[in-house]
């Protein structure tokens, strides 16, 4: 893929009304962030692979994007909690077991 070589940013002057425009709009998505502190992960996925988990969600009657947020945190809890339990040399975990994808989707 032949790719033009990006040219240097022209400089630009905004008026003063502009600026402050500019700076409302700052200032507001700041607060936003702030007010709401959640991230967006987005996938590409296959058709199928989404068919899988409509199928799975619809067993425990959540929408699949809940399902899927709750089976890989799960998930993930679950690699985190063996992998230090592997590193301190012993498999078990003394720490209380976090609820099961069935367990958390129950209580939805």
């Amino acid at each position: 893929m032949n790719r033009r070589p990006l040219s240097e940013p022209e400089t630009y002057v905004m008026d003063s009304a502009d600026e402050a425009r500019v700076q409302v709009m700052i200032d507001q998505a700041e607060h936003d962030i702030a007010e709401h502190p959640e991230v967006r992960v987005n996938f590409r996925w296959g058709r199928d692979q989404v068919d899988t988990l409509r199928r799975a969600a619809a067993m425990y009657g959540v929408p699949y994007q809940t399902y899927l947020k709750i089976v890989a945190l799960r998930a993930a809890q679950d690699d985190l909690s063996r992998a230090g339990s592997e590193r301190n040399g012993h498999r078990g975990s003394a720490e209380p077991t976090p609820p099961t994808a069935e367990e958390e989707l129950a209580r939805k």
